[in-house]
């Protein structure tokens, strides 16, 4: 794993790829005494009815989570990411086009023809993408859907400007009780906690929504696999933890971090206000209609 992934404490999980992840949780048994992630039915919070379900997802994709980002997008009133992109695009003459351009064509030259092109990086820049999986169990499964979507929407308009993303699932836990008593300034992973570091999509590799949107969107990847990795461990203190994060300040070079969830936060309680969220962080990388 990369340095700049090397978050150590106490107990760490590094995974190259969402295969590698979901096969350990699907592989290695839990003590008895923690059974969440295959306890069956409760779709509608841990996002798959039963664990072979939420297998399928993982490995096949998961259709309805890219139906998801599509309608979030057709929400902020785009029907092609281009949209989003600003002056992604040049008016180039050539022999051939779709157009022509009467002055060159009236001085007789070959050239006279227009087409439309796209402008490329010849090295594109690379964008960490990284998601702070955990979610209080008081977090809806509707939340954890809007917060996925909203990404998958911002990664979708960074690749179509050519900003290759690398996209990194953060489920970190602290075990430490101040987390329990509502003190976070004596609230640390450090002194008691967990991580599990899922690389979803490397920057090199071609964005295949419906791959993962399982991991983004689903509640599944959460209440299902991380549970499962979590239930490799003897019992620890407060179960799987308290939801924590990754900051911008941890991590180097260019990112774009998407927060944890620890209770409601006011970006997911509507898609209109997820809609601002993705408008505020794609400002900096583009012109935002």
């Amino acid at each position: 794993m990369p340095s700049k992934y090397n978050i150590q404490l106490p107990v760490t999980w590094n995974f190259e790829t969402l295969d590698e992840m979901t096969a350990f949780a699907d592989e290695n048994k839990h003590p008895a005494s923690k059974s969440s992630s295959r306890t069956n039915g409760d779709g509608d919070w841990n996002g798959a009815n039963d664990w072979p379900t939420a297998m399928r997802y993982a490995r096949d994709g998961w259709r309805e989570g890219t139906d998801l980002v599509y309608k979030m997008r057709d929400e902020m009133g785009l029907t092609d990411i281009s949209d989003l992109i600003g002056e992604s695009e040049v008016i180039m003459p050539d022999v051939m086009g779709g157009a022509v351009d009467l002055d060159r064509y009236l001085e007789g030259e070959p050239e006279c023809m227009l087409y439309v092109d796209e402008i490329v990086a010849d090295n594109p820049r690379i964008m960490d993408v990284y998601v702070n999986a955990a979610a209080s169990w008081q977090v809806s499964r509707e939340e954890l859907e809007r917060r996925g979507a909203a990404t998958a929407v911002i990664v979708d308009a960074l690749e179509g400007l050519n900003i290759r993303c690398e996209i990194i699932m953060l489920d970190m836990n602290s075990w430490c009780p101040q987390a329990y008593l509502g003190d976070p300034e004596k609230t640390s992973p450090e002194r008691g906690g967990s991580i599990i570091r899922t690389v979803v999509k490397r920057a090199h590799e071609p964005l295949d929504l419906d791959r993962i949107a399982y991991a983004l969107v689903n509640a599944g990847f959460l209440r299902r696999h991380c549970f499962a990795v979590h239930e490799t461990q003897p019992d620890v203190p407060g179960g799987y933890g308290m939801p924590w994060m990754v900051t911008s300040e941890e991590v180097e070079g260019e990112h774009v971090m998407v927060p944890t969830m620890m209770g409601r936060r006011a970006e997911w309680a509507s898609d209109e206000a997820a809609i601002e969220w993705i408008r505020k962080c794609l400002k900096p990388f583009m012109e935002v209609k």
